[in-house]
């Protein structure tokens, strides 16, 4: 930071009544802030924000079945969770699913989340996710990631699969550590005890 020193150059005042927004910049310290030191339990944020979307969105598509949960074991040491609700345009996930603080849930109480941060807490765990996105027959995958400079990104992987008989849902992939699958599983013990109906567990 670097220090104030106190400056004598005159400046013109604002009028009267004068008035703006606050706003913000969005940049690699301010995505960290968002999306990484808003959780102290960085497994229990992914598997809760997460899961509770895939809900939202079953509750959306009037989908009554439960969400799928991948929890990790050694030897398949990944962590998804794959919904099959109203599922994601390519618009979508470039628009909506990569914009802080938006958010489709705030007009109704049927759904958990409003805030717009959920989507992107995966970057409070890893540096990158697999996201695979499927609407009105269209599937896309997609690449999460921090840059050099630590700013999100995403971009497709290889072209889009056109198929009627696809499922609209998002499945959203990250990589486990070791040192964290038994986290993983006990807190998702815990989170999966509220939800009804209960997810279909696999893995571990």
């Amino acid at each position: 930071m670097i220090p104030h020193t106190k400056q004598h150059n005159l400046q013109s005042g604002g009028a009267v009544g004068e008035s703006k927004e606050y706003s913000f910049e969005m940049n690699a310290h301010m995505a960290s802030l968002l999306s990484d030191k808003l959780y102290s339990n960085k497994v229990e944020a992914i598997i809760r924000e997460l899961a509770c979307n895939a809900q939202d969105s079953h509750v959306e598509a009037g989908n009554t079945n439960p969400i799928d949960v991948h929890l990790p074991t050694v030897i398949e040491p990944f962590f998804y969770i794959e919904d099959f609700g109203i599922g994601l345009s390519h618009e979508d996930v470039m628009d909506l699913y990569t914009t802080y603080g938006a958010s489709t849930k705030r007009g109704t109480n049927t759904q958990v989340g409003q805030f717009g941060l959920g989507s992107k807490v995966f970057f409070a765990y890893t540096d990158q996710a697999t996201i695979t996105a499927t609407k009105d027959g269209i599937r896309t995958q997609y690449a999460a990631f921090k840059d050099e400079s630590g700013m999100p990104n995403i971009t497709t992987m290889g072209a889009a699969i056109h198929d009627s008989s696809l499922p609209n849902g998002v499945k959203v992939y990250v990589g486990v550590l070791p040192g964290d699958i038994e986290a993983f599983s006990n807190n998702a013990q815990s989170i999966f005890r509220r939800f009804d109906p209960r997810p279909n567990i696999l893995g571990g």
